[in-house]
């Protein structure tokens, strides 16, 4: 499956990247978020980041919670045993 990652808002502190909003897209399924790194990320004016860097940056922090999110979207696109919630109501149908 093809994950999309996208920045949608850069969270900043005296020049330096703090943390991200983010959404990540899997064909018709989507999550958003917001992460705040671990540390602020180092290393580059925040006049020179982009986009790629950032999720680069996000994927790297995140470790395992980018397998998590991946696999929660997947899961929803392709659910295991779907079951009916005890409050829903069967319907029917009429034929003519």
């Amino acid at each position: 499956m093809t994950f999309v990652w996208k920045i949608l808002e850069v969270l900043a502190k005296d020049n330096r990247v703090t943390g991200v909003r983010y959404q990540c897209d899997c064909q018709n399924v989507r999550t958003e978020g917001y992460y705040t790194f671990k540390k602020d990320q180092q290393g580059c004016e925040y006049k020179d980041i982009n986009e790629t860097l950032l999720v680069h940056w996000l994927h790297l922090d995140m470790g395992d919670q980018k397998a998590l999110i991946e696999a929660n979207l997947e899961r929803q696109l392709n659910p295991e045993n779907p079951t009916k919630p005890p409050w829903h109501v069967e319907t029917f149908k009429v034929t003519l």
